[in-house]
């Protein structure tokens, strides 16, 4: 027992610190769960779940498969506008996944010390109460006809990336 606390403990210690995501009212459970499992994956501590208009996902009847039981590993935060004002407060910078005439390209991209990565539902996008707590927003090129990936797709090639620039520095598996 002793190894498997010591394998949790150093589990929950290889993170990349001061990074979390932001789910916006994002449909699908199973896309949730996916997301959930890339943020394992790459290192990510905390996914924060707003939900205003769409149902609160049951990530414990929906998307098991999809999360391949991530979502019993990372921890997940109700959010409220309140607690995310709070978390801007403490130097948190918002970046939404979203393609605009603002956006500035992934590839390009630096992410700052501490922020927060939102992502949006699939159809509505970035609720308006959370693009006013975003500060930049970066989109993912494409070469295809399709001009946006999967959310939980999105997810991944996103926290890839941050990964990429923000990892180094955490223990490697496989």
């Amino acid at each position: 027992m002793k190894k498997r606390a010591k394998l949790i403990k150093d589990y929950y210690r290889n993170k990349i610190k001061n990074v979390e995501i932001l789910i916006d009212n994002v449909w699908d459970p199973h896309n949730v769960a996916a997301a959930l499992r890339s943020a394992d994956g790459l290192g990510i501590g905390k996914v924060l779940l707003y939900y205003t208009f769409n149902k609160f996902p049951d990530l414990k009847k929906r998307g098991k498969k999809s999360s391949a039981s991530a979502n019993k590993w990372v921890p997940l935060e109700k959010a409220s506008i309140k607690s995310l004002q709070a978390k801007k407060k403490r130097g948190y910078q918002f970046i939404s996944l979203e393609l605009s005439t603002k956006s500035k390209s992934l590839l390009q991209y630096k992410f700052p010390k501490k922020c927060i990565l939102v992502l949006g539902s699939e159809k509505q996008g970035i609720s308006p109460e959370i693009k006013k707590l975003c500060k930049e927003s970066i989109f993912i090129p494409m070469v295809g006809m399709v001009k946006s990936y999967n959310v939980s797709v999105a997810a991944g090639i996103l926290l890839y990336e941050l990964f990429r620039q923000k990892g180094k520095k955490l223990k490697l598996r496989g």
